[in-house]
């Protein structure tokens, strides 16, 4: 675990990183946040947020969607309100459990290991 100056961030794999503290929010908002439905930043023409949004189709989760128009204005994904819950300014970060997630492939990782229903899996599984 490392802390950084925009919250504390346990590494789950290389490439990942998942906010334990939601960063710039006060613990009121957060626990908001977790009683409501994930919410998954996106875009409609990235490949990523694609995955995202298929595993939390097949895994039957109720999701709410906020656009991250990545064009307009030089790209939403640089606004400082973004940058407090992605600091690699990208698609697509999902808000679920109190964490902030990055990057698809573990986003789906993760949905896989805390929702392992219905099944089949969403990712293949060593026999």
């Amino acid at each position: 675990v490392s802390t950084q100056s925009t919250g504390t961030f346990l590494s789950l794999t290389p490439l990942f990183c998942v906010s334990l503290v939601l960063p710039n929010m006060s613990p009121a908002v957060v626990a908001e946040r977790m009683t409501k439905a994930p919410l998954l930043f996106t875009y409609f023409r990235s490949s990523c947020s694609w995955r995202v949004r298929i595993a939390l189709e097949l895994k039957q989760i109720k999701y709410d969607q906020k656009a991250v128009h990545l064009l307009n204005n030089g790209g939403e994904q640089h606004s400082d309100e973004y940058k407090s819950l992605n600091s690699m300014e990208q698609v697509p970060t999902l808000l679920i459990d109190g964490l902030s997630l990055t990057q698809s492939l573990p986003i789906i990782e993760y949905l896989e290991e805390t929702r392992p229903q219905p099944n089949p899996p969403v990712l293949c599984v060593d026999t």
